[in-house]
């Protein structure tokens, strides 16, 4: 079921309304499995990214957002719980 494409052409191949859906929950088991694993879309990149171009990142919570800071305390940290699994 998942699928690799090459870059950057296999950008056009994720669906970003599933990727970015506010829930992956259906009535239906099958639907579900596959909303989640949609979800869980990754980029992988062969080559090192600068930390330039990093410019923030979500954390679920306040104490991960405390641990982040202690190791990039220069980049914004925003809580965001919606954009990770609970249950």
């Amino acid at each position: 079921m998942t699928r690799f494409y090459p870059s950057p052409e296999g950008l056009e191949g994720l669906d970003e309304n599933l990727i970015y859906a506010q829930s992956w929950n259906d009535p239906d088991y099958w639907t579900k499995v596959e909303k989640k694993r949609v979800r869980c879309a990754e980029v992988l990149v062969p080559q090192l990214i600068s930390p330039a171009y990093i410019t923030g990142c979500y954390a679920g919570s306040s104490s991960v957002q405390a641990s982040c800071l202690q190791v990039v305390g220069s980049l914004r940290i925003v809580i965001n719980r919606s954009i990770y699994f609970n249950g």
